[in-house]
């Protein structure tokens, strides 16, 4: 939870005020769910697109759809999008699934991290075992963040040279808020 930075991990004080306000005013506002709303829609007809071919090329014009998976891939590519732009990645090919290739890769690395967030282990009760790495769950965790970690910084990398380029001020990600905000605000916002 990168070491209590995070809003529902903080603790009370200036810091958690100075996140509240920025995800309140700067990410959650209104109008900037408004300025998401046409990426909800794009995906919303991308998906129906997708299925529509899928029917076509069924025999009957009739095909079997898991409508959770379609589902689940259509809000996780919302939330990509949103975050950081990354519908431009994805390529008419891969005409069968409905997410982008950053959001599989989200996808890759919440899956290796959370089985180990969960599970009560050995470590709870005997803290000296910390020590050992006994059933290898410290070195899995450490390259499960490691790899989180550097795709995260490929998001805000590719975030910072589109914003170089110049970038609509309208639609925004929320990675492109964040790092506006820094650039006018640095005593607040550390790299």
């Amino acid at each position: 939870s990168f070491d209590g930075a995070m809003l529902s991990v903080s603790s009370y004080g200036p810091y958690w005020r100075n996140l509240r306000r920025v995800a309140a005013v700067q990410l959650l506002s209104a109008h900037r769910v408004a300025c998401m709303s046409p990426v909800i829609a794009a995906e919303v007809r991308a998906m129906v697109r997708r299925m529509n071919r899928l029917a076509a090329t069924a025999p009957g014009g009739a095909a079997r759809v898991q409508l959770r998976r379609r589902l689940f891939e259509f809000s996780l590519s919302v939330l990509m999008e949103t975050i950081a732009q990354t519908n431009t990645s994805r390529s008419e090919a891969d005409a069968d699934t409905d997410i982008s290739p950053e959001a599989n890769e989200l996808t890759q690395i919440s899956q290796e991290i959370m089985p180990h967030l969960g599970t009560a282990n050995l470590w709870d009760y005997l803290p000296f075992l910390r020590w050992f790495d006994v059933f290898g769950v410290r070195n899995k965790l450490m390259a499960a963040v490691r790899w989180r970690d550097a795709f995260l910084r490929r998001l805000i990398d590719a975030e910072r040279r589109r914003l170089d380029d110049g970038g609509d001020s309208e639609k925004k990600s929320m990675l492109a808020v964040l790092l506006s905000l820094q650039k006018s605000e640095p005593e607040l916002y550390t790299d």
